[in-house]
């Protein structure tokens, strides 16, 4: 669900857990990288943490125009995980036939 709602723009708040790292970037404004906000800790302060920060860039239209626009770029097709695979798989054989060998 949060992919659907990414592509269509809305920047999510959420908790760091299970796969959520493979869907939402956390944004860090130091390196200006990410477009979600993300709490890592199981509280309600620390969620409320993450609503803070996006609600202080929020009041950036330009900034939250632009991590919206890099949000919505993010390709989550099927080509790119079977790509990501792909190279996984071909990495392991080629592990394997070198400790073969």
């Amino acid at each position: 669900m949060h992919i659907k709602k990414i592509k269509y723009g809305a920047l999510p708040v959420a908790r760091a857990t299970g796969g959520i790292h493979e869907i939402i970037e956390d944004y860090d404004p130091a390196s200006d990288s990410g477009y979600g906000f993300l709490c890592y800790e199981y509280s309600s302060e620390a969620f409320w943490d993450a609503i803070k920060r996006a609600r202080q860039i929020f009041g950036d239209r330009n900034r939250w125009t632009k991590l919206m626009k890099r949000a919505m770029a993010r390709n989550f097709s099927w080509d790119a995980s079977a790509r990501r695979y792909e190279a996984l798989y071909t990495e392991l054989i080629g592990a394997t036939k070198a400790a073969a060998a």
